[in-house]
């Protein structure tokens, strides 16, 4: 009767979490199919539509049974899922959406909006196992829908990364001695379900507390077997994910320049580099929002008066009974901000006097650490949920300090809601500074859409397919907007696609984009062929480039090799008739030095 009694407690908090989240992403909810969420409108034109795309192919993958790496992009690469975040977990919660309605708009969305739930619910959980007390696990799930970088910034614009609620119990259980069995296998479990969110940022972000917290028990006696055991826990949990980070570490030895074949690798060099790494402002960890451990006003004053609070009960009697609550919270907080802060940091006055300082992780750069994670604050999830978790600790110590008042229990009980009702209005009515206040709508983005007759063209032919315009630059590096769109649309019908947008690309990919903007070139045309077998090449019609006119010219005289099948007022659908190598009639590939070098 207790257990049943428990789970009708959890369905309903996950209801009513549901139902907030719902509330606060209005009206997102209510156009699943059609849009995505965009807090930030420059990032979410591609990393956005990426998640949705990353989120579809695995489903669309395990559905089919086909190879998971295998994606559909950068054809014809190997592994081409690994050249980017493989969104592994939100699969179970996109899944059975995009099974139903084959749309990747809505399997995204629904897996963000059920991890954002999630995540509160397992906040909540943990707190008020902690405490004994609904109202302070509300608070610490109200302090991480409040969090601007979680549900109104990076994460939002990146909804794959959502997938974030075992952290919380991570941490109950690194908190047990683990001396059974069973959640020693749950938690080995739940560390290798939370790494396959994301490969470095959340991996890392949990790894990292939990080997530091195992060497910590080592160091007393009285704690080492439960150090030993959590190391056993963290060792198992890295076997099992060997094949997750072999398929990255295979992709990543494929090429030696791997590292320099990113849209960001440019972007890098202007920073202000030491040591090949990014500086963190120490000032900014607390007062923007753009960092995980960036709190509300209304929290930190939580969290700061609860302490205050802890410490004199500490001092004047024999404590509140949260002792163990607040080393664990407050443990995740420290470290998990901690390992946030890249190797080098600054603080201090005017650009020309602060202070450098090189911290204890400076060590890991020679190793290469620093190349691979690219913007060390995102490892600072962990530190948010500390922080969080640390928020409703603090909440029940001030209410286990008015417990000892003579004001009663139901003056209690009157007092910590209303206090609990101001604390949620401060931290929805005011936001961090340098922040915005919350919109009274939901940002979202309209997603990439097919025209019925061009979706009918694709989905009738074969082979590789081409969109156009990939906007090369000067420089032949690609572009992403319009690549990622070709992603998104590619659901739809899942042939290979020629375009690709990830966190890194094939060494072949920049110069052969820059032929494809060569195109309706015959000798590029003939290139293209020969590298990759393309079938078909989609025209948007619609988006700016510089070859439109031109491609409007050959929609009245097709030249050799193409043959229009569609024309719609957005798009331009061609048959590639050259015939692939290794058929009768198709093109000598043996002088492909550059490009419009082939015979014609």
């Amino acid at each position: 009767m207790p257990a049943a009694r428990d789970a009708a407690r959890v369905v309903a908090l996950l209801a009513g979490y549901t139902a907030l989240v719902v509330w606060l992403t209005w009206p997102l909810a209510s156009m699943l199919t059609e849009r995505l969420p965009c807090p930030q409108p420059l990032a979410c034109t591609t990393d956005t539509p990426y998640s949705a795309w990353a989120a579809s192919w695995v489903s669309h993958a395990l559905l089919t049974l086909s190879p998971v790496g295998a994606a559909n992009i950068y054809y014809p690469a190997a592994d081409a899922l690994f050249y980017g975040p493989a969104a592994f977990g939100v699969v179970p919660y996109a899944l059975p959406v995009f099974a139903a309605t084959g749309n990747a708009a809505a399997a995204i969305d629904v897996a963000f909006l059920a991890c954002v739930a999630l995540t509160a619910l397992a906040l909540h959980w943990v707190v008020w196992r902690w405490t004994d007390s609904h109202l302070a696990g509300f608070v610490a799930a109200w302090a991480v829908l409040m969090n601007r970088w979680f549900l109104w910034g990076f994460v939002a614009v990146t909804p794959h990364l959502a997938a974030i609620q075992y952290l919380p119990w991570i941490v109950y259980l690194a908190a047990r001695p683990l001396d059974r069995w069973q959640p020693a296998l749950l938690l080995s479990a739940l560390i290798v379900i939370q790494s396959l969110t994301d490969p470095v940022y959340v991996a890392a972000a949990v790894f990292a507390p939990l080997g530091v917290l195992a060497l910590a028990r080592l160091a007393r006696r009285a704690w080492r077997p439960s150090g030993v055991r959590l190391l056993a826990v963290l060792a198992g949990a890295m076997a099992c994910l060997v094949p997750f980070f072999h398929a990255y570490a295979r992709v990543r030895a494929s090429d030696p320049g791997f590292a320099e074949h990113s849209a960001w690798a440019a972007h890098r060099k202007l920073f202000v580099l030491f040591a090949g790494v990014h500086p963190t402002d120490l000032e900014s960890v607390w007062r923007t929002g753009s960092h995980p451990t960036t709190m509300v006003p209304a929290i930190l004053a939580v969290v700061g008066l609860g302490a205050v609070v802890a410490i004199g009960r500490r001092v004047l009697t024999s404590g509140s009974g949260l002792g163990r609550a607040w080393c664990h919270a407050g443990y995740w907080a420290v470290v998990g901000t901690l390992v946030s802060l890249s190797p080098v940091a600054t603080m201090g006055p005017a650009p020309y006097s602060r202070w450098h300082i090189r911290l204890p992780h400076y060590l890991l750069v020679p190793s290469g650490f620093y190349e691979v994670v690219r913007l060390p604050e995102r490892l600072g999830v962990a530190g948010m949920i500390g922080l969080c978790l640390l928020a409703g600790v603090a909440f029940a110590e001030l209410v286990r300090a008015l417990d000892a008042t003579r004001i009663g229990r139901l003056g209690t009980r009157v007092l910590a809601t209303v206090a609990a009702a101001a604390v949620v209005a401060w931290a929805y009515g005011v936001a961090p500074p340098g922040t915005e206040a919350i919109p009274p709508r939901y940002p979202m983005l309209r997603a990439p859409v097919t025209d019925e007759r061009t979706l009918r063209a694709l989905r009738a032919g074969q082979g590789p397919v081409l969109e156009l315009p990939v906007i090369a630059s000067p420089r032949r590096t690609p572009l992403p907007r319009w690549h990622v769109n070709a992603m998104y649309r590619s659901t739809l019908h899942w042939r290979p696609l020629l375009n690709g947008y990830s966190s890194y690309w094939p060494a072949a990919f920049p110069e052969r984009m820059h032929t494809a903007e060569l195109l309706p070139a015959v000798s590029a045309l003939r290139r293209l062929v020969c590298e990759t077998g393309v079938r078909t090449i989609v025209v948007d019609r619609l988006a700016t480039s510089a070859n439109r006119a031109i491609w409007n010219r050959t929609m009245q005289a097709p030249p050799n090799g193409l043959r229009l099948i569609a024309a719609t007022r957005g798009a331009l659908v061609f048959d590639v008739t050259i015939p692939p190598p290794g058929e009768l009639g198709a093109p000598d590939c043996t002088a492909l030095d550059a490009p419009g070098s082939l015979k014609e």
